[in-house]
C-alpha cells in the first residue's frame, strides 16, 4: 500500500512515522503499570491468606488502573493530527483548491483524515487487546482461591 498517496504534499513521512512508533512505546510502556500492580498484589493476597482464609485479589479492574491511559491519548492525538493535513493543505500550498476541483470529490479528505483514523483504529484496537491479555493473565495466574466467584464479578466490580 502506497502510504504517501493518503498524506498531504508537504507532510514529512519519516517524521510521522517516528511520532507513530513514539505514541505506540509511550502506550506500551504506560500498559505495564498493570503488570507492577498485579506482582505487588499477588504475595501480600498469599501472605495474608493464612490468617484471613476469605481473602480475595483486588478486582481486575483495580489493578488495571491507567494502563491503558496511554492508548486513548495516543487515539486521541490523531484528532490534531488530522487538524494539522487540514492545515497543511490550506495555509501552505494552498492546495485545497486544487483538491476541490478534483473528479474524486473525497480525496482532501482521504488524504487529511485516513492515517489519522488507521491510527487511532489501531491504538484502541491494541488497547482492547491488552485488556483481553492482562484478564487472561489475571484469571489464569491468580490462584482459584484468592479470585472473586465469578468471571463478571471480577471484570467489573
Amino acid at each position: 500500500m502506497k502510504w504517501k498517496r493518503y498524506l498531504p504534499v508537504e507532510a514529512n513521512a519519516t517524521v510521522l512515522r517516528r511520532g507513530f512508533v513514539a505514541l505506540t512505546a509511550f502506550s506500551l510502556v504506560c500498559s505495564l503499570s498493570f503488570f507492577n500492580a498485579y506482582a505487588r498484589a499477588l504475595p501480600g493476597i498469599e501472605r495474608t491468606a493464612a490468617s484471613f482464609p476469605e481473602v480475595q485479589m483486588p478486582p481486575f479492574s483495580l489493578l488495571l488502573g491507567p494502563s491503558l491511559y496511554g492508548f486513548w491519548v495516543s487515539a486521541l492525538a490523531m484528532v490534531p493530527l488530522a487538524g494539522y493535513f487540514w492545515a497543511l493543505h490550506t495555509r501552505l500550498s494552498h492546495s485545497v483548491y486544487l483538491m476541490r476541483r478534483l473528479p474524486d470529490r473525497w480525496e482532501l479528505a482521504r488524504r487529511c483524515l485516513t492515517l489519522p483514523v488507521l491510527a487511532a483504529l489501531f491504538f484502541l484496537g491494541l488497547s482492547l487487546a491488552l485488556w483481553l491479555l492482562d484478564f487472561a493473565i489475571y484469571w489464569t495466574v491468580t490462584p482459584d482461591r484468592f479470585l472473586p466467584s465469578s468471571l463478571w464479578e471480577a471484570l467489573w466490580s
